[in-house]
């Protein structure tokens, strides 16, 4: 069970802000996997907490204008 799951668990979200990610542009260009990989998982992990708990929130991922 991830921190995610756990914390879900406790609270039970009805809406999800999903806004953890790398923020600086330069960063992201000269390092894209050390961005991606983490990005994703975070993603990732919220989406496995909902599934395991049979969660159903509204989820709001946020991007960038880059994207």
């Amino acid at each position: 069970t991830t921190v995610v799951t756990k914390l879900f668990n406790a609270v039970q979200p009805d809406r999800i802000f999903h806004l953890a990610a790398q923020a600086s542009t330069p960063v992201a260009v000269a390092d894209p996997a050390g961005t991606l990989i983490p990005n994703i998982l975070a993603q990732l992990n919220i989406l496995q907490g909902c599934v395991t708990l049979k969660l159903d929130p509204v989820i709001l991922i946020v991007g960038s204008g880059d994207v």
